[in-house]
């Protein structure tokens, strides 16, 4: 994993040592993590899909997955937010983690022309904080929604469905669950 995507997912993601997510069936078991998902929603890699069309990062309205600023789910905003900017950051978590300026009734920023720098997906925002080239940001922007959106709604949500549509990815569910051998077939 590049250091790109290793910044993505310490400040956009809820992910566990091993890969896992909050929401996305890993559970705590004796202080380790562990798989129970049987379904699992995957999208068609962009050089895979017909017409070789590929994937742009747009943001999706009515999703806000991205206002959830819980700091305790981005350890490292030091690392890339100037101490004002940081200072900004921890103003706008209200109690329960979401953004204060997150209208979570009708899912949308009151301050969206208005946000910050750090609020914005944009090249130069990028390259600013995780040293993000223009000609990478497409991707990386695609993988840290994914990531978030997955944290916050889960990997099969409507929300991460729409952003699929949205940016031109075609996901696919694929089954995880082994087979379990029918007692009539054992008996042959």
């Amino acid at each position: 994993m590049d250091t790109a995507h290793k910044t993505c997912h310490k400040t956009c993601c809820y992910v566990k040592p091993d890969g896992g997510t909050k929401s996305d069936g890993y559970a705590n078991q004796d202080g380790g993590w562990r798989c129970n998902v049987v379904m699992w929603a995957v999208p068609t890699l962009p050089g895979n899909m017909p017409g070789n069309m590929m994937a742009t990062w747009q943001c999706v309205k009515n999703c806000g997955a991205c206002c959830q600023l819980d700091p305790a789910d981005r350890p490292d905003l030091s690392d890339y937010l100037s101490p004002a900017e940081l200072a900004l950051y921890l103003s706008m978590v209200g109690k329960d983690g979401w953004c204060i300026n997150y209208d979570q009734a009708e899912r949308n920023c009151r301050i969206y022309d208005k946000r910050p720098s750090f609020c914005r997906v944009q090249p130069d925002t990028f390259k600013q904080l995780y040293n993000i080239e223009p000609a990478e940001m497409n991707d990386f922007a695609i993988e840290c929604c994914e990531q978030q959106i997955t944290g916050i709604y889960g990997n099969r949500s409507d929300e991460m469905e729409r952003f699929y549509e949205a940016v031109g990815i075609e996901s696919v569910v694929i089954d995880l669950t082994p087979e379990v051998p029918s007692d009539d077939a054992s008996e042959g």
